[in-house]
């Protein structure tokens, strides 16, 4: 069945009362013209690690959705690097190297 009312790109928002901060948010059809597709793209406001998700859609005629999600989890901690070894290997006579590099997330 085919809904003859358009969704509302304006229509689309994070629900006031979801732990997860959305600035900037932008919305537009995808693919333009699209009358039933749309694509959200925002900036996360607060630094909530894990929480609930909650957006609210409308189309042109009022008619509302609710979708919740809970299990997304949010980083914005780069990871620590370090170069643990970094020898010459000239076995070859290449010079080449030898490095060994660790990773650890904060």
């Amino acid at each position: 069945m085919f809904d003859a009312i358009a969704i509302d790109s304006n229509g689309v928002t994070v629900a006031p009362d979801s732990e997860l901060v959305v600035e900037d948010r932008s919305c537009k059809a995808q693919p333009a013209g699209s009358r039933t597709n749309i694509e959200c793209t925002g900036k996360v406001k607060n630094e909530v690690k894990d929480g609930l998700l909650k957006i609210v859609a409308r189309d042109r005629a009022g008619n509302k959705a609710e979708l919740s999600y809970a299990t997304y989890t949010i980083d914005k901690s780069s990871p620590d690097i370090t170069i643990v070894k970094f020898d010459l290997d000239d076995t070859k006579q290449r010079s080449q190297y030898n490095i060994e590099v660790m990773f650890a997330d904060r």
